[in-house]
């Protein structure tokens, strides 16, 4: 083999391992992250209502990543009232009390002198 050939050969080979290099981390950076699953706890105290006295921004449109089990139930995303302004709660997955539990999402309700949370349920 010449040293001409011998050059071409390792040109080849070290843009292909390049490239499967650059593949490689491209292929890592575009996976989703896993999606997070969050337990929730009943407790028997009521919280105070959230009164917020500007009006709710319209609800982000959100990607959905799948399921991580059947035993679990997408929360929504939704504005949360922090005293001064909105801010966005992303959506999560959620273990369901019981199976077949459905989540029914919270929402805003205008009450004339401000904008009340009503808290999301489960159901049947």
């Amino acid at each position: 083999m010449t040293r001409r050939q011998e050059y071409a050969l390792f040109c080849q080979v070290a843009v292909g391992a390049t490239l499967a290099v650059a593949m490689a981390m491209l292929a890592a950076c575009s996976a989703p992250p896993p999606p997070t699953r969050i337990v929730t706890t009943t407790t028997t105290e009521e919280a105070a209502p959230t009164i917020a006295t500007l009006r709710p921004p319209p609800v982000r449109e959100e990607v959905v990543p799948a399921a991580p089990s059947q035993r679990v139930a997408w929360h929504p995303g939704r504005w949360s009232w922090d005293g001064t302004g909105y801010v966005w709660v992303a959506g999560h997955w959620v273990d369901r009390p019981y199976a077949n539990a459905m989540w029914e999402p919270g929402h805003w309700v205008d009450h004339g002198n401000g904008w009340v949370w009503d808290e999301g349920h489960w159901r049947a």
